[in-house]
């Protein structure tokens, strides 16, 4: 939200504060947050008040003093079908985000690799409500195509 205002502190001639609507502006998917009558800020790997002190410094070049005030709102899309779980026996378990051809090995290389004692004979699939016993020594297994919300549990080898 863009609102002008005078500073007291750093103008002499400070005029009353005018209550402006606010400015709301959305940061597309490719990170570039688009502000009228200004060049594109990209916003990639920058915090709010980085983003906000950008914001501060090219509007103070026009010679007006604006304060910018920052509210981040953030739409939590569905995406609990668009994950693959990865658990178990790996470098570290977590959840993918579902690409189509992911396959069995790729997933485990994302999440670490396999831990040393890792049953690769007995790897779970649980996909739709079924489990799979999966055996990663064939090259079946490891190059089957992942599907959205499933989930591969490698177990343990236990002597």
């Amino acid at each position: 939200m863009l609102e002008e205002k005078s500073d007291p502190e750093h103008d002499e001639k400070a005029t009353p504060h005018v209550d402006r609507k606010p400015v709301i502006n959305t940061i597309g998917k490719d990170a570039i947050l688009a502000v009228p009558g200004m060049e594109p800020v990209n916003t990639l790997g920058k915090t709010l008040g980085e983003i906000r002190d950008e914001l501060q410094a090219r509007l103070d070049r026009d010679g007006k003093r604006f304060y910018i005030y920052v509210n981040l709102f953030v739409d939590k899309p569905d995406i609990s079908t668009d994950l693959v779980e990865i658990g178990g026996y790996v470098g570290f378990p977590c959840r993918l985000p579902w690409r189509e051809g992911i396959t069995v090995i790729e997933a485990i290389r994302e999440c670490g690799g396999l831990s040393e004692g890792a049953y690769v004979k007995h790897t779970e699939l649980k996909r739709g409500g079924k489990v799979q016993i999966l055996d990663l020594n064939h090259e079946e297994a490891r190059n089957l195509l992942l599907d959205k919300s499933d989930m591969l549990i490698i177990s343990a080898c236990w002597f």
